[in-house]
């Protein structure tokens, strides 16, 4: 029995079928949809200096108004994780506005993120002793919508004070960022992207080179896990210098649907993603 329709009805004619370039098109619309219909994506979104870390991102950039989580993955990675915060939050206040960091640490020094690009006249040091202080003044701080963002750092924390940060932030429109103890796997939370960051050895003589980084995007509302290998050369993320060809994520453990491919161990082995 002949088919119901003609197969040029079902495939279209062979000169109008979509090619590789359309279908990365289509399938970016459909992730950003996603991300809208989620909430992840909804919004505006900020750069973060980098196309590799941007194209990732529902959006083509880092939320606003959301609530992000930022941590080392082993103890001597809290650099790179103070770092990659400093980077954000000097990203957001490109424009315009005030950042409030709530501290656990004495020795925060606010010149010393300069190099990060977050200028100290921009940001506001609050010290607090204990995780429910940092929680109670970061959603307060949250709700003022004459500042850009509102960082905390906490050892831990549940899914309930996540989630009443993650509701403060959407509120007025603030972007939160929690800044975690360094662990392999820190508990869950509400946050709408949650980053891991390891320190690499530099590239430079005697190690003496541009910060690198390992930057690992382990959760993103509407998007999908990646991996990077950059330094920051004092402006912008940047392809690790002497790291190699650069190979894409996106060509080594992606399939069209967004789900990595192979064993768990292949899936986070660090790449690095041209910029």
């Amino acid at each position: 029995m002949p088919p119901a329709f003609p197969s040029s009805q079902i495939d279209g004619p062979a000169s109008k079928r979509e090619g590789p370039a359309d279908k990365a098109a289509v399938l970016r619309a459909l992730r950003t949809k996603i991300g809208q219909l989620e909430g992840g994506g909804s919004g505006p979104v900020r750069s973060l200096g980098s196309a590799a870390l941007d194209e990732w991102l529902p959006g083509g950039g880092l939320a606003l108004g959301c609530l992000h989580e930022i941590a080392g993955v082993a103890a001597g990675d809290d650099g790179a994780a103070v770092g990659f915060a400093a980077v954000v939050l000097g990203r957001l206040v490109a424009e315009g506005g005030r950042v409030v960091w709530l501290t656990r640490r004495r020795d925060l020094y606010p010149p010393g993120l300069l190099g990060f690009g977050l200028k100290p006249d921009a940001l506001i040091p609050v010290p607090a002793r204990r995780d429910r202080d940092v929680l109670w003044a970061m959603e307060e701080a949250l709700r003022h919508r004459q500042l850009a963002a509102v960082l905390g750092e906490v050892d831990d924390l549940d899914m309930v004070a996540s989630r009443r940060l993650q509701l403060a932030a959407e509120g007025v429109g603030v972007t939160g960022l929690l800044l975690r103890r360094p662990a392999p796997l820190p508990v869950a939370s509400a946050a709408v992207t949650r980053w891991r960051l390891a320190s690499a050895v530099s590239g430079g003589t005697f190690g003496l080179g541009l910060p690198r980084w390992r930057i690992e995007l382990v959760r993103c509302r509407g998007g999908r896990p990646g991996q990077w290998l950059l330094e920051w050369n004092g402006e912008r993320f940047q392809p690790a210098a002497g790291s190699g060809a650069a190979v894409s994520e996106r060509q080594q453990t992606a399939t069209p649907h967004g789900l990595a491919q192979g064993s768990a161990t292949t899936r986070l082995r660090p790449v690095a993603l041209a910029s």
